[in-house]
């Protein structure tokens, strides 16, 4: 195993349920509607294969195929998004690196899937990614980014559009963040803020791109983003995954968050609230800083 992972106790910020998924005490229904995320990420550094098992339990055979949920106490077979349909498959990618599962599941199950990711076209952005996983062929692989550059430089030129309209300036710095709520922004930005292509769907993307392996393509891909007028410079994951250098000092300073600080922004556009973590809510398990570490050492290696 890379990295320990508490997988008893229940008073961190990050906690593991009866189910093996990652939950968040924030309240509510603890993060259960997120959770295949957060549990894809706890798999990626800690290598233990029950939290591959924790996410191949919530999906479930029907006459279509494979259907799935959010956690296995919701009873929606049908609430699935782009982003847990994407997670689901970056475990499977790494449960057949690891040995966990054999090629044949992973492909079966992804030809399983694939009425639900031909239905409209985000998700038949995530099927080329599918295919590419299936077969790492070259055409694929090409296929993939000619898809991807064109859509990915457009919603990001869209969003130079918008953000220069709106003259909020760019994301902020964690030291200096504050929250803002929609009560904050004016009428005119709170509309505005509501068309940009969102940060986690940026997220996603980039964490297509880490499973990738190197080419000219990814590095025209990683710079269209890199590029981006307002991109994050502070979200060190993403930096780390597009190849940029961040240094050691930048992630020593970096502090746990709620809220999965790499998938939002620090300033106006962001679309969800984030606070920095007590210290006895992270004395273990902060798992935003323990992703950020095992990035850094893959990007060493």
């Amino acid at each position: 195993m890379k990295t320990l992972f508490n997988d008893t106790g229940t008073d961190q910020y990050y906690f593991i349920d009866e189910w093996n998924m990652c939950l968040v005490n924030n309240g509510g229904d603890l993060g259960r509607g997120d959770c295949i995320g957060r549990t894809f990420f706890v798999y990626f550094i800690t290598e233990d294969i029950k939290y591959l098992q924790a996410i191949i339990q919530n999906w479930a055979w029907n006459k279509n195929g494979v259907v799935g949920c959010r956690h296995p106490e919701h009873d929606d077979l049908a609430d699935m998004s782009r982003d847990h349909l994407m997670y689901t498959v970056l475990t499977l990618k790494l449960g057949v690196k690891w040995g966990h599962v054999s090629q044949e599941y992973f492909q079966g199950f992804l030809n399983c899937i694939k009425w639900r990711l031909t239905k409209t076209t985000t998700m038949r952005g995530l099927w080329t990614f599918v295919k590419l996983a299936i077969t790492g062929n070259a055409f694929q692989r090409w296929l993939y980014y000619i898809i991807q550059i064109p859509i990915i430089w457009g919603s990001l030129k869209w969003n130079t559009i918008l953000q220069n309209k709106a003259d909020m300036g760019y994301p902020g710095h964690h030291e200096d963040y504050i929250p803002t709520q929609p009560e904050d922004l004016t009428k005119r930005q709170n509309k505005l803020r509501d068309l940009l292509y969102p940060a986690y769907a940026l997220h996603g993307l980039i964490w297509e791109l880490a499973f990738l392996p190197n080419s000219w393509w990814k590095h025209r891909m990683s710079n269209v983003i890199l590029n981006y007028k307002y991109f994050d410079w502070y979200n060190l994951h993403m930096r780390l995954i597009l190849g940029d250098c961040v240094s050691r000092e930048e992630i020593r300073n970096y502090k746990p968050m709620t809220g999965w600080r790499p998938s939002t922004e620090l300033g106006w556009t962001g679309r969800r609230g984030c606070r920095y973590l007590k210290e006895d809510e992270s004395e273990e398990n902060a798992l935003d800083v323990l992703v950020l570490y095992e990035l850094a050492q893959l990007s060493e290696k």
